[in-house]
């Protein structure tokens, strides 16, 4: 899913300035940049853990507790993980909020 996304990234250029390479979706709040979550962390009400799975912040990517723990047993992102988690494009401003509902320490 990142080779696709930083694909997508590589082709489309933001609108408004013509120089980034991040991948644009449209929200509810707007044309917003877009990161991924996986589809536990979109369907859940209640926190099911928050993990960021990428340093880049132009690359912004979470996904629950329970997809940490099958990454970490399959070792990679294999097709039963990626089938697991079922990511999700949001904003960012969707981000930060599943990432606010979804936080534990």
């Amino acid at each position: 899913m990142a080779y696709f996304r930083t694909l997508c990234a590589m082709i489309l250029k933001n609108e408004t300035t013509g120089m980034s390479n991040r991948l644009e979706i449209d929200c509810s709040h707007g044309k917003g940049i877009a990161c991924m979550i996986c589809c536990h962390q979109l369907k859940s009400p209640i926190p099911v853990g928050f993990i960021e799975n990428s340093s880049d912040p132009d690359d912004l990517q979470g996904w629950c507790y329970a997809c940490e723990y099958l990454y970490q047993t399959e070792g990679e992102r294999t097709e039963k993980f990626k089938k697991f988690n079922d990511a999700r494009l949001v904003c960012e401003k969707c981000y930060e909020r599943y990432k606010s509902l979804h936080w534990t320490e």
